[in-house]
């Protein structure tokens, strides 16, 4: 199981960009215990209601933001995961680019009992950018959130819009966001120079936008 360091905070104050509607349990929780295992699955739909196929959807573990699997929605939206009994779950849902729908995060899924979802995903804009160091030299493997600043987190809210993406080689990053003010969180585990967490704001306005970030260096002070 690997493990990406989050602030917990990132994940209960994101605003909604999609909906999600839990079903009833698939499977009887005893029979899951008997099983050892308990079935999370779902569809993933468009805003016309179709389904869209190539979603890669990851499933974490909400305590210590744990991974533990990630599959592709088939040609009829859907996806299944299998898993031990845990704590609460989150999913973090990213459609192929060329969908234009926007990146999202479902959180607070039950880890104790059977569950079948139905997403469904809202287009957004396309945004674009690297992260550099205060030099100017790109940055690869930074753990790239986005979520929308100021959202009132409420306990019976399961939906939150946003997303999750790594830089490349050259620092690039892409990501489909839905317009509005974004509070965007660069995380770093890897590389001992630069500072293991900043964060940085931007209002997303139009498609095809271009936001850079820079990644201050162990030490620095950034707002």
């Amino acid at each position: 199981m690997k493990n990406y360091f989050t602030p917990n905070l990132l994940l209960t104050s994101l605003a909604a960009s999609f909906f999600v509607m839990l079903g009833s349990n698939c499977v009887s929780p005893v029979n899951a215990q008997n099983r050892g295992c308990y079935k999370l699955s779902g569809r993933v739909t468009d805003s016309s209601n179709n389904p869209v196929k190539g979603v890669r959807v990851e499933v974490w573990e909400k305590k210590d933001n744990g991974f533990i699997s990630a599959t592709n929605t088939n040609k009829k939206g859907e996806f299944s995961f299998e898993h031990d009994p845990c704590g609460p779950l989150f999913l973090e849902v990213t459609a192929p680019i060329k969908t234009q729908l926007a990146s999202a995060i479902v959180e607070n899924i039950p880890g104790t009992e059977a569950r079948n979802i139905l997403i469904g995903m809202k287009h957004g804009y396309l945004v674009e950018g690297r992260v550099t160091s205060r030099d100017g030299k790109p940055v690869k493997g930074i753990l790239l959130k986005a979520f929308a600043t100021g959202h009132s987190f409420k306990s019976s809210e399961r939906v939150h819009g946003g997303g999750a993406v790594e830089t490349t080689k050259n620092g690039y990053y892409k990501m489909v966001l839905t317009p509005g003010d974004k509070t965007f969180v660069l995380l770093n585990q890897n590389l001992s120079e630069y500072a293991s967490y900043s964060s940085h704001k931007a209002s997303i306005t139009h498609d095809q936008m271009v936001v850079d970030f820079q990644i201050p260096y162990v030490g620095e002070l950034t707002k």
